[in-house]
């Protein structure tokens, strides 16, 4: 009995020894950053003020870390990469802080990137890439992953076939009438074809046009020629 109970002491020992050097392998070894970006990502992000008519937009970016958590916050840096970048800082986007921090036990994080509107958006598409900044508490991590484009713009597409599929219910075409089309009545585009022109269904389009029509007799509203946009519905 007694020769049971020491060998089930010693079995106890090894048991919670094993977890001791679990524990320390978690929170071992060198981590790496890299950016978790989707196939399409990886060519660039498209930052565009077109589906709204707000004058920043949000960009999350998402670090991810390869290797084990920490116990405790680390930091990392996010820099942008002038020779690539034609946006500038304070009038495209709000300058990125020296350094972000990953809280302890995390393994991943979303860095916001303040976008701005600037009227030389309407015509001009400007461009961001920003890059993760090895050294302190990580290594350099993924070769492939390490940067991302942002392309910043608020271009609105031509719509060739306004004057046949929706003159009649939105009046006289503009682009800052566009934009507002499509941030009020929450259109990712306008639908612009000749098999739309044949399908389009006529009474959405009469009642998107009244919309429209009401929320420009209510707001004060200048197109990119500085021409007050008015109701177009007597």
């Amino acid at each position: 009995m007694e020769r049971y109970i020491w060998t089930l002491v010693v079995l106890l020992s090894l048991s919670l020894c094993g977890c001791d050097d679990n524990n320390e392998k978690m929170y071992s070894g060198d981590s790496t950053l890299y950016l978790n970006l989707s196939s399409t990502e990886l060519d660039s992000v498209v930052c565009s003020f077109v589906e709204t008519t707000e004058n920043k937009i949000i960009v999350n970016i998402p670090v991810e870390i390869t290797g084990y958590a920490a116990p405790v916050d680390r930091s990392f840096g996010l820099r942008v990469n002038e020779a690539n970048t034609t946006a500038i800082a304070g009038k495209h986007y709000e300058a990125l802080q020296d350094q972000y921090i990953l809280e302890k036990n995390a393994y991943s994080m979303n860095v916001p990137v303040t976008i701005l509107y600037s009227g030389d958006l309407d015509s001009l598409t400007m461009r961001l890439e920003l890059e993760l900044v090895p050294g302190g508490d990580f290594a350099a991590g993924i070769p492939s992953r390490q940067k991302v484009m942002l392309s910043i713009s608020n271009q609105v597409p031509t719509v060739v076939y306004w004057s046949y599929i929706y003159a009649s219910y939105f009046g006289k075409y503009s682009k800052v009438k566009h934009r507002y089309m499509l941030s009020e009545l929450k259109l990712k585009k306008l639908e612009d074809s000749i098999e739309y022109y044949y399908s389009a269904d006529r009474k959405l389009l009469e009642a998107y046009g009244l919309h429209m029509n009401n929320f420009f007799a209510e707001h004060q509203i200048y197109d990119e020629y500085g021409k007050l946009i008015e109701p177009w519905i007597e």
